[in-house]
């Protein structure tokens, strides 16, 4: 593949983002997270948390704290012991005094872009990594990064700028893929994400920063070269401002030299073999001794030509005033051979004891950031805890609300009415003296509910039943138990929408069996995600009796039945004869007249103490329990009874608008097969508060 690289030649030097650090020390983040605090201590609240390599300029220092401004525009402080400052360079004036070429040092930051997601190339990194080797076998300190991503160079340039400025001469070298839009030339990270021109300066890292601060350090001699030159992996997105390989700079500052791969606009060859064409050639003659630089160039430019067949021609722009050779010059008179080859092992040996030097400062900063870290994390830690008290606390105080006896609530917009019953105990079954008792409802026993829990205020409507039918995909099948024209049987095309009586949605649905109402709680819980479920048998006779100790809970308040429940009562004798004849001669009726032959609105009647409606007649409420034909070993948890018994049965309780008062009763209970739809039977539901 082609290496592509456009714009990178044209070079105001105007130094971009280098300036704006220039004048002021500057700090680097040195532990993977620091936190920055609004004030110089750690008694003062925390703004935000940088990643380890964030720079910024230092605005002043105090007590250990150095003052920052973040991307912002807010100003903070950050701990010395979690990062690095960088003393600013010299004065520009202090720069500019500086000779030529310091001969004491050589410095080389060297990078090679390979892994492009959408083009990659073979050679950059071996390229980068041979450079690199050579360069220190020459006596260079050399940063080598392997594909870096735009974070990564933009801090290695930054380093490099400010270790220039100490003096000797730089080089820079770049092997990847490069651009140029609009005669500006920009290298690519990593990673970049470039749909069109416009990304290119948000994604990328111009030439013209890169060389700006070079310039910037004033050392006297520098040194790029950029083997960048291939095909543009993204100008299909471009709108024909992008041109093939690199722009050609208009000039280029004193003491610098920049070497192209190949001619401006033109692409080179990314070589067969372990280097691009280019490189292996520079490789070569970097290393032949007393080559002045600008003679090297030359003989590589032919070398290139030669065996490309004339297709690749390096090309370089050059303003140095003073000489440069990679290897030591040639001896001085008087000088041997054998004196100039222990002076070049003698600046090797100077290199290499920088190089261990710069290691263990590394490793001293490594360890403080460390100790920094452990620091942090012990911080967070109890930051972490204190908030996991905190949050605790409010859980528990919302539990203590959401638990409180009488708090009404739904769990979405469309949700039953839901009502939190108080936990307490009371006597199950009747008396043996209580009037219409049957044997099925003893032997009386205490039982205790341990926690409280909520309960749907009203039976579940045919509008709320209708509306998990459509979103459940429901199957309702067509037939219900039904009397019509004296006959009590099932019937097709008799469903909870059409029970054989005239509803609305605010009715108590009817025509639905246990499973039925199995398959709602199941719904309603998955669409809420809580814990709905049927009452149990021991739940819904403590909540019908809502505290009271009668028959009924209306036992001894003025109006009676009709006022507080819709059974069977002078309306329904008006209207039920025919009924009667199957409810039997002891089919009897309240002596008043609520108004209302069949199922009434939920909510049409007064409710009990607990706040619940119709518990007591309008429709037969489906629970959770298996029929059990008496108490005999009932449990006392107040928990579903489904262990003996008979469990093709469930319990019903509350009875229905056709029923006669002693059915009414608290202590009433009769048991269908489950599978059974009528259209006195509906359900109840009800929800638990604690996991």
């Amino acid at each position: 593949m082609q290496r592509s690289m456009t714009g990178l030649w044209v070079l105001p030097f105007a130094l971009l983002a280098w300036l704006a650090v220039a004048g002021a020390d500057t700090l680097t983040v040195t532990v993977s997270r620091a936190n920055v605090r609004q004030g110089p201590g750690l008694a003062h609240g925390v703004m935000a948390t940088l990643p380890r390599g964030a720079t910024f300029p230092v605005l002043g220092t105090q007590s250990g704290w150095h003052r920052i401004q973040l991307d912002d525009g807010r100003r903070a402080w950050i701990a010395d012991s979690v990062v690095r400052v960088d003393a600013s360079g010299p004065s520009r004036r202090a720069l500019e005094r500086r000779p030529e070429g310091d001969s004491q040092r050589r410095l080389a930051l060297v990078i090679g872009n390979a892994a492009y997601a959408d083009a990659p190339l073979r050679n950059p990194v071996n390229d980068a990594i041979d450079v690199a080797a050579a360069l220190r076998q020459l006596g260079f300190e050399v940063e080598l990064l392997r594909d870096a991503g735009r974070r990564q160079m933009q801090d290695a340039v930054r380093t490099f700028g400010r270790r220039l400025a100490q003096g000797g001469a730089g080089l820079f070298y770049y092997a990847g893929h490069g651009l140029q839009v609009a005669g500006q030339n920009y290298l690519v990270p990593i990673g970049a994400n470039v749909q069109a021109e416009f990304d290119v300066e948000h994604e990328t890292v111009p030439a013209s920063w890169i060389l700006g601060a070079m310039e910037y350090a004033g050392n006297g001699l520098n040194l790029v070269i950029l083997d960048a030159c291939r095909n543009n992996p993204y100008s299909r997105g471009f709108r024909g401002r992008s041109l093939r390989g690199l722009a050609a700079p208009a000039q280029t500052a004193k003491g610098s030299l920049i070497a192209y791969a190949t001619s401006p606009n033109a692409v080179a060859d990314d070589g067969a073999g372990r280097n691009g064409l280019y490189t292996k050639h520079l490789l070569r003659y970097m290393k032949e001794p007393g080559l002045g630089v600008e003679e090297m160039f030359k003989k590589v430019r032919i070398a290139v030509e030669r065996e490309s067949g004339g297709r690749q021609t390096p090309w370089e722009l050059s303003s140095l005033t003073g000489d440069f050779s990679f290897t030591l010059a040639a001896a001085a008179p008087g000088v041997s051979d054998a004196e100039a080859q222990r002076l070049a092992e003698e600046r090797q040996r100077v290199a290499a004891e920088r190089q261990r030097l710069e290691a263990e400062r590394q490793l001293l900063e490594e360890q403080r950031r460390l100790a920094e870290e452990r620091r942090q994390l012990e911080e967070q830690r109890r930051e972490a805890e204190e908030r996991a008290r905190r949050e605790a606390a409010a859980e528990a105080e919302r539990r203590r609300g959401e638990t409180e006896a009488g708090r009404l609530f739904r769990d979405c917009n469309t949700c039953p009415e839901m009502i939190v019953v108080p936990a307490g105990s009371y006597m199950m079954g009747s008396p043996p003296g209580e009037e219409g008792r049957v044997d099925y409802e003893g032997p009386q026993h205490r039982v205790t509910i341990a926690e409280s829990f909520a309960v749907g205020v009203h039976e579940i409507t045919r509008g709320e039943f209708a509306r998990f039918v459509r979103e459940s995909n429901r199957a309702m099948g067509n037939t219900c138990v039904t009397e019509e024209d004296g006959d009590l049987s099932s019937r097709t095309n008799r469903t909870y929408l059409n029970p054989a009586f005239s509803q609305r949605d605010d009715h108590p649905v009817v025509c639905v069996n246990w499973d039925d109402a199995q398959a709602y709680v199941q719904w309603l819980s998955r669409k809420t995600r809580q814990s709905y479920r049927l009452l149990s048998e021991a739940e819904w006779e403590y909540v019908a009796r809502a505290g009271t100790r009668g028959a009924q809970y209306w036992q001894n308040r003025q109006g009676g039945q009709c006022r507080h429940a819709n059974g069977a009562d002078l309306t329904a004798k008006r209207n039920g004869m025919e009924l009667a004849q199957h409810m039997g001669e002891g089919w009897t009726v309240a002596s008043c007249d609520d108004g209302y032959y069949q199922t009434a609105p939920t909510g049409s009647f007064t409710g009990n103490g607990f706040g619940l409606y119709d518990v007591h007649g309008n429709v037969w409420e489906w629970t959770q329990d298996c029929w059990h034909d008496n108490y005999s070993g009932a449990p006392r948890h107040g928990r579903s009874w489904e262990s003996g018994g008979d469990c093709s049965k469930r319990v019903l309780r509350g009875g229905s608008w056709v029923d006669k008062p002693a059915a009414l009763r608290a202590a009433f209970r009769a048991g269908f097969e489950k599978g059974t739809r009528f259209n006195v039977i509906g359900f109840r539901i009800a929800r638990t508060l604690t996991p």
